[in-house]
């Protein structure tokens, strides 16, 4: 429904002769459509693209909101919400009433954006206090009016999710969902769900300094165990379900789940929910007898859910027996992350009784020369489990692994290593022709050898790998070497040079050795970063200035360098990829443009040009993600521009994909899959597509499997 308004013709004709005429690609946007409200829509999405830091952009984002089409209000408040500035809210709240729910459930989840970053009392602290008790009262008040259901759960979601300062604030949230958790009819599911998922967010925000009221506890246990409603349709058996995690979720961070609880969770219809309540048998103190229940759990029908139990076997009872882990073990029930949780878990102390030196040999010594590169992993946890168990055996066997010619045997190698205090592996595997590998050895020599290495982290300074300049330059903290300062330098030169946004983390690394290990008559190297293209750097450059001198020095403003920004209406198009593993395993995306338009160009793009064909899945956590598309298999290394975020409503359920990063707007085109549901990513990491056809594939995914090639197609 549009409102009354400024029609979108006469807002661009003012924006066109107030800011002058569009970028390039906006020109080819214009040449190619006639459509006012097609042109104005890109206007929008290329000042949310620049992060609205130009006077400009912001007040084009300003007169998208005056526009009397939803679509284009809509994108402006996303992209309000987006900026994290809490003198959005001014612009924001009178919206919060729109005709139009969609336009509701927006600007409550913007409102929510805008107060973000407001978490530390800063110089403002009253101004900021006052922005969010603002908000606060405008969701409360809304969420007492409100009958759309969908945009209730929105405001509940976005008023338990708010950064409060007291106990009182926290409370005077939670009372108002609390008092909704009473909702049983299946018309308000989706209120139900927002209200619960608020509450999950308001507990693990404020865990250690606020316990949920007794009513609450009750009515989210309520729901775990009592009766909900009958639902017949998927998409409301899936709503159901996401409800009762989010409950059981919030109790277990609350400290309120019982034994009952429990044992009803561990019998219900979703797996998550069984999940969880196996989780809560290995994380829970005051759960009393509870080897019947893990045993039982331990025979679900569901991996994820004897995942947790194995891990809650072996935190909690390992004591009593190693015997269910290595049944696990001689059992091919078509799962290897449970193999190879019960080999890590064979690290820790078991009854004398039972030889597992003995075990975890045997299937160390499964590695061969010619290992093939799908089945190295169980040998290579087991040797690190071994350097516990049998010093002398594991190593006996570390030459083996040290030589192998498949890195990733390597890498468990030094970890190995590190254990086994074997400081001679570690400086041959210090040298060794895989970056990875070299980090570990060099993080293991920090460790353990200290400034004696200190010429190894000099050697992998010089290095083109950013994680391995980041651990060296960490290892020489407190170096006495003299020569380090001018290493650094000349280093952080080089990296510079290299103009990739990707090298923020060791960039800032070298500079914080600089800091600690340089003086004054470095002054003059480090001027030049005062104007860096990266405004971490460029601050922190300042602040060494500052003391090193005495004297003041404030950085250059810069703001984050983007690429062109790509079209809408062709970005709009892209609905799917495929993507094929070297295993031959197949897995299906379905894209979210409209959400995530910058994130699903890039990744398309990437796509096309055969950038992720050959990356593999470096990080692989079960029962959390997995995480690929680096080219040089770690956190440090992607694609050379930073891609900002487009963090929104969708959330971080099973099957979701997101972006990784490392800090708001540092996205470089690694992707994620989320395993389970994640609720604690939500709101921080962009989800941008969905697995929607190929799950079983993704759940079997090992540390180091290749992603041969991703297709991507359009409506």
């Amino acid at each position: 429904m549009n409102r009354q308004g400024a029609p979108a013709l006469l807002v661009l004709s003012i924006v066109f002769l107030v800011f002058g005429t569009p970028s390039s690609v906006l020109a080819q946007s214009i040449k190619n459509a006639m459509n006012a409200n097609t042109i104005f829509r890109q206007f929008l999405f290329e000042a949310e693209d620049s992060r609205a830091v130009d006077p400009k952009a912001f007040a084009t984002l300003r007169a998208g909101l005056e526009s009397a089409d939803d679509e284009l209000r809509l994108i402006a408040i996303r992209a309000f919400g987006r900026l994290e500035r809490s003198d959005s809210v001014r612009w924001l709240i009178n919206s919060i009433a729109d005709e139009s729910a969609e336009i509701r459930a927006e600007v409550a989840n913007a409102l929510g954006q805008s107060v973000e970053s407001i978490s530390e009392p800063t110089g403002g602290e009253r101004t900021e206090l006052s922005v969010i008790a603002t908000v606060h009262a405008a969701l409360t008040s809304r969420l007492y009016k409100e009958t759309d259901s969908k945009v209730r759960a929105v405001l509940a979601q976005t008023l338990g999710r708010l950064s409060f300062r007291n106990t009182q604030s926290i409370a005077a949230a939670e009372q108002p969902l609390s008092a909704l958790l009473d909702m049983r009819d299946v018309e308000s599911l989706h209120a139900l769900l927002g209200v619960v998922d608020g509450l999950e967010s308001l507990t693990r925000q404020n865990a250690g300094r606020h316990s949920l009221m007794s009513e609450t506890v009750e009515g989210l246990r309520n729901i775990v165990i009592g009766p909900m409603p009958v639902v017949e349709n998927t998409q409301d058996q899936d709503t159901l379900a996401r409800v009762r995690r989010l409950a059981m979720s919030a109790l277990a961070i609350n400290g309120t789940v019982d034994r009952t609880m429990v044992e009803i969770a561990l019998s219900d219809i979703d797996p998550q929910v069984r999940r969880l309540a196996a989780t809560a048998l290995g994380a829970a103190d005051a759960l009393n007898d509870r080897a019947a229940l893990i045993m039982a759990a331990l025979n679900d029908s569901v991996a994820m859910v004897r995942y947790e139990a194995l891990r809650a076997y072996g935190g909690r009872l390992q004591s009593n027996g190693c015997q269910p882990i290595i049944d696990i073990l001689n059992t091919d029930d078509g799962n290897k992350h449970l193999s190879l949780l019960a080999l890590d878990l064979l690290a820790n102390e078991c009854p004398s009784d039972q030889s597992v030196d003995l075990i975890l040999a045997s299937v160390a010594g499964e590695l061969t020369s010619n290992q093939t590169f799908f089945n190295w992993h169980r040998p290579a946890h087991a040797l690190v489990s071994l350097a516990s168990v049998a010093p002398d055996r594991a190593k006996n066997l570390l030459p083996q692994f040290s030589k192998h010619q498949i890195w990733q045997v390597r890498s468990y190698a030094a970890r190995a290593a590190v254990i086994l205090a074997a400081n001679d592996w570690l400086l041959v595997l210090a040298d060794d022709s895989h970056p990875n590998v070299r980090t570990l050895a060099v993080r293991g020599l920090a460790q353990l050898e200290g400034h004696t290495a200190d010429e190894v982290y000099l050697e992998a300074l010089e290095s083109s790998d950013y994680q391995l300049i980041l651990t060296a330059a960490r290892a020489l903290e407190g170096s006495p070497d003299r020569r380090v300062t001018q290493t650094l330098m000349t280093t952080l030169a080089r990296l510079t040079a290299e103009n990739s946004d990707t090298s923020r983390d060791p960039r800032v690394a070298l500079l914080e050795r600089l800091h600690e290990l340089g003086s004054r008559r470095n002054a003059g190297v480090l001027r030049p970063y005062l104007e860096d293209f990266d405004t971490r750097v460029s601050n922190l450059a300042a602040e060494v200035l500052t003391e090193w001198t005495g004297q003041l020095h404030e950085p250059a403003s810069v703001q984050m360098r983007t690429t062109d920004t790509p079209l809408l209406e062709p970005t709009y198009r892209i609905q799917h990829a495929r993507i094929e593993m070297s295993n031959g395993g197949v897995f299906h995306l379905t894209m979210h443009p409209r959400e995530a338009p910058a994130t699903v160009a890039r990744f398309a793009r990437l796509s096309r040009e055969g950038y992720y064909d050959g990356l593999m899945f470096h990080r692989v956590v079960p029962n959390f993600v997995i995480q690929g598309g680096s080219p040089g298999a770690n956190e440090f290394a992607g694609d050379d521009m930073y891609l900002r975020d487009e963090v929104g409503l969708r959330p971080h359920v099973r099957g979701a994909v997101g972006i990784s990063t490392r800090g708001r707007d540092t996205g470089d085109a690694q992707i994620f899959i989320n395993l389970v549901d994640n609720p604690r990513l939500d709101h921080n990491y962009t989800v941008f597509a969905t697995v929607t056809s190929g799950m079983d594939v993704v759940d079997q995914i090992m540390e180091g499997d290749v992603m041969q090639r991703i297709t991507i197609s359009e409506q």
